[in-house]
């Protein structure tokens, strides 16, 4: 079964059939059982991977180190912050045992020493190393996860809430008493029962009188586990109810086919509020959910109601009149013209705009700097300085009341009067902002302008700019404001008019080609005898009569230029400029004959003009003389003509009749 090999010199080398080598000292036995080897202690046993092994060797000692048995970490689960002894089994030999963390993981793993402690529940992974000694290799286990359940905390003492009787309508601080440890304490409702329970902060609140439920909760920390006492029932007494706050109907006015939301001020407490009508009155009021509907003008009567809560008593307000009027226009723009005064002399308060026949009053919105106060429509100050002063103009059948912006006067010290201040911007186009423009005033004072009357333009201002929204007049007053020399002055107020807008609509007329028509444009905003141009090339266009919403114009068409739809664009004094399509005809006419006719022979000429169509028929003034068109390009005949031997010599005339009937001349040459 074995096969002895020499070796070195004092040793004998045997190899197994199952390709093991076992180095034996000269002096040691070797036997072999069966498939089991014995050896002296002297002998290192080595595996073979296929071939055999040569060890080299050192005095008596073998050099050669072997694999370690397979090494298992074995404390794979502890608790989060209790240290976990590592321990292992496996591998082989005298080498010390070491740990090392390979990932701190969800548990925020350490080791000190042989022991691994978790900073949180978790798993984080570790291996376990086997340093080697003269016999074997060292060796390392694969990386191990180890699993941290968390700490076991103690329960706290019982908890109990104290607070458990109050006043409804007054906070009830919360306490409590029992539990353990460091964990914040908190209430909370569990039931709001009869009593309407609520938290703020620390204090129960309540609706009304009644019960409720309510637990303490202690949180956990570190040693304790969260503690919850049991529902405990908190009850409160009703307190002694009060009186309300004067409870008032501030929604007093309407319009007809328009909900009025009614509104209040006043009572007190939380109770729901509620509208009733306590009379239908002329209106005919009725009330759904907190609006108020009236088919008429007229009034009505109605009531406030605020209901009880757990502090107020019910309260209702008095029948409260509401008016409900027609529906009214709006006024036209308010303004105050009155804008300067002198101190020491009553300023008569005046106004422009509005509509209707409602009183106009006036009221100060500021004494301001002036110490303003009104008397009999008269403005009065104090000393020099300024106050805002509106005006109002109460309501009629057919308008709304109307205010205009609080507007402030200035009070000067007795002032020159300015020079005669006048609007010098009286006429413009509607549709084309009017630049406002004035004359006269004196000193620095700013100049401003304002419309006193819309008018039939139905005119309006953007800066210094007049517009108007149609042909028509308006109304326009300059003001120039005082300065420490000068009173303010207005001027007169000025009509301002808008002549319609350059608007070209359609052309009367036609315009032939190769001639000289006359046409009417009709539209408005002509004036000053406009310019006009023509997009088509050749054609000249002469205004002879300009009646404003008519232009009589002589228009010339070069020959040979294109039948169909063209643009005037007729161009005013001021640049402005309007267009309008025209349709230019081409007119039967020949003008002339290129060639000449032969006789006794077949001529081919060429005959000039326009309007030609469908190869005319074409005939002589000469007997004798045939012609017939070969081709027809519109604005030129080919015209083969054959003349009869004999004919005379000289001119003659070509009559030409396209299918309509209609016939031009022209006169050839024979010779």
């Amino acid at each position: 079964m074995n096969s002895k090999v020499e070796g070195p010199e004092g040793f004998r080398l045997v190899r197994s059939l199952f390709r093991t080598v076992v180095t034996l000292a000269a002096a040691s036995a070797l036997v072999a059982t069966g498939l089991t080897l014995a050896t002296s202690t002297s002998a290192s046993a080595v595996q073979s991977s296929g071939s055999p092994s040569h060890t080299a060797f050192s005095g008596d000692s073998p050099a050669t180190q072997i694999a370690q048995a397979s090494l298992t970490l074995t404390s794979i689960s502890g608790t989060a912050g209790t240290g976990l002894t590592l321990t292992s089994s496996g591998g082989s030999g005298t080498g010390a045992v070491t740990y090392g963390v390979t990932s701190t993981g969800t548990a925020g793993c350490v080791i000190t020493g042989a022991t691994l402690n978790a900073t949180s529940a978790g798993t984080c992974t570790v291996t376990v190393t086997k340093a080697g000694d003269a016999t074997y290799f060292p060796t390392s286990s694969p990386a191990t996860t180890v699993t941290f359940a968390p700490a076991v905390l103690k329960s706290q003492a019982p908890l109990t809430l104290t607070s458990i009787s109050g006043t409804a309508g007054t906070g009830l601080t919360l306490t409590s008493s029992g539990g353990s440890g460091t964990g914040a304490v908190t209430y909370g409702v569990t039931n709001t029962g009869t009593a309407s329970c609520w938290i703020v902060g620390s204090k129960l609140n309540a609706t009304r009188a009644g019960t409720c439920t309510v637990t303490v909760t202690k949180a956990g920390d570190a040693t304790y586990q969260v503690a919850i006492s049991a529902a405990t029932t908190v009850t409160f007494v009703a307190a002694p109810l009060k009186v309300q706050a004067t409870l008032v109907l501030t929604s007093r006015s309407g319009k007809v086919g328009t909900a009025l939301t009614l509104t209040s001020r006043g009572g007190s407490g939380y109770g729901a509020v509620t509208y009733a009508v306590t009379s239908t009155g002329t209106a005919g009021c009725v009330i759904y959910g907190a609006k108020l509907y009236a088919p008429k003008a007229g009034t009505c009567t109605v009531t406030v109601t605020k209901a009880a809560d757990a502090t107020y008593l019910l309260a209702h307000s008095l029948a409260t009149t509401v008016t409900i009027a027609a529906t009214l226009k709006s006024q036209s723009a308010l303004v105050l013209t009155s804008r300067s005064g002198t101190v020491g002399t009553a300023l008569t308060l005046t106004s422009s705009g509005g509509s209707g026949y409602g009183s106009v009053t006036y009221a100060i919105t500021s004494t301001g700097t002036a110490g303003c106060w009104i008397y009999s429509y008269r403005l009065n100050a104090t000393r020099a300085g300024t106050c805002t002063v509106t005006v109002t103009k109460a309501a009629d059948a057919t308008y709304q009341l109307a205010r205009s912006p609080a507007t402030t006067v200035t009070f000067n010290y007795p002032l020159k009067v300015q020079g005669a201040l006048e609007l010098t911007s009286r006429s413009g186009t509607a549709g084309t902002r009017l630049t406002l423009t004035s004359s006269g005033g004196s000193g620095y004072g700013a100049v401003t302008y304002a419309v006193t009357s819309v008018g039939t333009a139905g005119c309006w201002l953007v800066g210094n700019g007049l517009n108007a929204t149609r042909a028509g007049t308006c109304a326009v007053v300059v003001t120039k404001a005082g300065d420490a020399t000068y009173q303010m002055t207005h001027s007169p107020v000025t009509t301002v008019m808008f002549a319609p807008a350059l608007r070209a609509t359609h052309v009367y007329g036609v315009v032939w080609v190769g001639r000289t028509s006359i046409v009417a444009i009709v539209g408005t905003g002509f004036y000053g005898a406009p310019k006009i141009k023509s997009n088509a090339p050749g054609t000249s266009v002469v205004v002879l009569h300009d009646v404003g919403n008519k232009l009589v114009a002589r228009v010339s068409v070069r020959p040979g230029s294109p039948q169909g739809w063209h643009t005037f664009i007729i161009i005013l004094a001021n640049g402005h400029a309007t267009r309008v399509n025209y349709f230019a005809k081409v007119g039967l006419t020949a003008n002339h004959v290129n060639g000449v006719a032969w006789v006794g022979r077949t001529s081919l000429v060429t005959v000039v003009g326009t309007g030609f169509y469908s190869k005319p028929t074409v005939r002589s003034n000469e007997l004798g003389t045939s012609a017939e068109v070969i081709h027809d390009y519109g604005h030129a005949l080919v015209v083969r003509v054959s003349v009869r031997p004999g004919s005379a010599r000289g001119w003659h005339v070509f009559t030409i009749i396209v299918a309509n009937g209609q016939a031009c001349r022209v006169k050839y040459m024979v010779k």
